[in-house]
């Protein structure tokens, strides 16, 4: 059954009895010493494009060409068109927002958590989270969605960091199925076709889906992904942008490069750990 969750998970933590403690790794940012490539960061050039006093967070994309950005503080998601001056508020102070996803419709789909104890997926509309699922079947409950992607089936599937699993579920009826994996803080989801990949503190892994055996294709950390002109690009704090198992393409500037969507050929990248949204040419 939906609900609406205003400006506050607290309500949900009554509930935490039910979940076991889960030890993971915890989401420092270090990089793994065995990098694909080495750490040389490629000379196309990030320039700032946006400030955004209350720091960018997730990206996407909407059907009228613009670019839907998170706060980091606040909890908005705003839309730009590149090369305007100005941004429009399109939802605000949403609790907890972390990852979006921009469906059908321009429907925006959205993961909050409340600092990682209790969370929930669901999609926005004025401004509240309808929620769609807090837990899944088993009683599991979701602690820090990180990012949430509609898969090709249409199934929602939301990555946790703290309860180190992927989260599948129904979005007409909010049944909600656990993947538990063997991944360090898994933060980041992306579908290129029918392989997901999540990205997490220990490198980037494909993930058989729906199940959770997963193989690492890259010992690098992984602070966004994006699938472009059938390149899988991420992003970490070392080799800033680079393509899954190659050499780093660039982005020296930015301090964690993060949230990505590309736009007419430019990168957008929104730097985690400071107040502009980047761009970078990639054609």
């Amino acid at each position: 059954m939906q609900r609406r969750l205003r400006l506050s998970l607290v309500g949900l933590t009554l509930l935490l009895v039910a979940c076991p403690p889960v030890d993971k790794a915890d989401d420092t940012g270090d990089s793994d010493p065995d990098s694909d490539s080495d750490t040389t960061v490629g000379d196309v050039e990030a320039e700032q494009l946006l400030y955004l006093d209350d720091g960018p967070g997730d990206l996407d994309t909407n059907a009228d060409g613009q670019l839907l950005i998170t706060t980091r503080y606040g909890g908005h998601v705003l839309s730009w068109t590149p090369g305007s001056d100005g941004t429009d508020t399109v939802e605000r102070s949403v609790a907890g927002l972390e990852g979006i996803h921009v469906g059908d419709g321009d429907k925006i789909w959205a993961a909050v958590s409340d600092g990682g104890i209790v969370g929930a997926t669901g999609w926005l509309e004025d401004s509240d989270l309808v929620t769609v699922a807090s837990q899944a079947d088993d009683g599991t409950l979701f602690r820090y969605p990180r990012d949430l992607v509609l898969a090709p089936d249409g199934w929602l599937v939301m990555v946790d960091a703290t309860v180190g699993a992927l989260f599948r579920t129904d979005p007409a009826t909010g049944s909600t199925t656990a993947y538990y994996l063997e991944i360090a803080s898994p933060r980041r989801l992306l579908f290129v076709g029918e392989t997901l990949f999540v990205g997490g503190s220990d490198g980037i892994y494909t993930v058989d889906y729906p199940g959770n055996t997963a193989t690492r294709v890259d010992s690098r950390e992984a602070w966004g992904l994006l699938e472009h002109d059938g390149r899988v690009l991420a992003a970490n704090d070392d080799a800033k942008i680079f393509e899954l198992g190659g050499d780093s393409i660039g982005g020296a500037d930015i301090g964690r490069p993060g949230g990505m969507a590309v736009l007419d050929g430019t990168l957008y990248v929104s730097d985690l750990v400071g107040s502009h949204v980047y761009g970078l040419q990639l054609e």
